[in-house]
């Protein structure tokens, strides 16, 4: 754990160890992971069981976080601590005592779960980064051939949240033997080992070879399929070519320890609908900050887009735009004083208005 890790550093004086696992359990493991795992339990106006859990929870990370930090940034740690704990039994975060280790809180087989969750998740985002696609638009699916049982196990167990972390429409598992989003394979003939072994014939095998696609990287199934052509009985082996994908338009793929991922980035209306309209909650959301709006202030929205197409896409979510920036209307019309955006290439302009 990283107290267990914060106090170990400090015993060997080696605070870099632990100035280290701190960060990265505020920035990595608070900030980026788990507050947008529980952003929209947060969210609800009403008071549950859920929201309250999540805010315990998130309560109890900083403090602990805030104490360990304290010895290298008293300043900034007595400040968070003090908003923090209005009725705190200590006057200052330097009268608190160090977080003391509890095993029987820890839960490896979580921790292993979701560290695999989260490589996968990586692994995701760089197979959309390759394909051009940004996180705020969702993605058609997601198809992974986990590396075993047991990762495939843990895929079904958090296909939910993985789904949601990386914004896909659906995620399946690959079964054993099967591709993923029908990838196909071809096969490139290696002439200096196929040539002393079937000499004049070398030529024809190889321009063959060019032709041939299979469903799987199969060099049993590949040596049928020359002997047919070829009329003649032909076996090669995996010494003698070299297998290579042929993705279907819009497929990209990505691997990692744990698996190999493919991703469908194929451009639905519905996928285009919630793509355009999260880009404009981060626009409306940039201006209630550069207005200096508190959270809970609601606004009215105008919003104006030449694309008439583009416009009714977008108004498909009028109730999600709604919620995510706590407005109480939307109105579709031209004025003065409107910020233009560019999104994907669309002009939109818009103007928010406190209520």
């Amino acid at each position: 754990t990283v107290k267990q890790i914060a106090k170990e550093g400090w015993e060997a004086y080696r605070q870099d160890q632990a100035i280290d696992a701190i960060l990265n359990l505020i920035v990595e493991d608070i900030s980026r992971y788990y507050i947008k795992i529980v952003r929209e339990r947060m969210w609800t106006d009403s008071d549950t069981d859920s929201k309250t859990a999540a805010y315990v929870t998130l309560h109890h990370v900083l403090l602990e976080a805030i104490i360990l930090l304290a010895p290298f940034a008293p300043f900034i740690a007595e400040d968070i601590y003090q908003n923090l704990t209005k009725r705190s039994e200590n006057l200052t975060v330097h009268m608190c005592d160090f977080p003391a280790v509890d095993l029987q809180l820890q839960d490896k087989k979580l921790e292993d779960e979701i560290e695999i969750v989260r490589i996968l998740e990586e692994s995701i985002a760089h197979a959309r980064q390759m394909a051009g696609r940004k996180l705020r638009w969702p993605i058609y699916g997601v198809e992974i051939r986990a590396k075993n049982d047991k990762i495939g196990k843990v895929i079904e167990k958090y296909k939910v949240l993985l789904s949601e972390r990386v914004n896909a429409q659906e995620i399946k598992l690959i079964k054993s033997g099967g591709q993923g989003f029908d990838v196909r394979y071809s096969a490139i003939g290696r002439m200096n080992i196929i040539g002393p072994i079937y000499g004049k014939s070398t030529a024809e095998i190889v321009g063959v070879l060019n032709e041939i696609e299979l469903e799987a990287p199969d060099v049993e199934e590949l040596s049928k399929v020359l002997s047919k052509n070829l009329n003649k009985e032909i076996s090669v082996t995996e010494e003698m070519i070299e297998f290579r994908e042929i993705f279907p338009e819009n497929v990209a793929k990505s691997t990692c320890e744990f698996g190999v991922i493919y991703i469908d980035t194929t451009l639905t209306e519905e996928i285009e609908s919630e793509g355009y309209t999260r880009e404009v909650i981060r626009r409306i959301q940039e201006m209630r900050k550069e207005q200096g709006l508190v959270v809970d202030q609601e606004i009215s929205v105008i919003v104006s887009i030449l694309d008439e197409r583009i416009l009714e896409l977008i108004m498909l979510h009028e109730g999600l735009i709604k919620q995510e920036v706590r407005a109480t209307e939307i109105i579709k019309k031209k004025e003065k004083d409107m910020k233009e955006w560019v999104v994907e290439g669309i002009p939109i302009e818009i103007k928010i208005k406190q209520r």
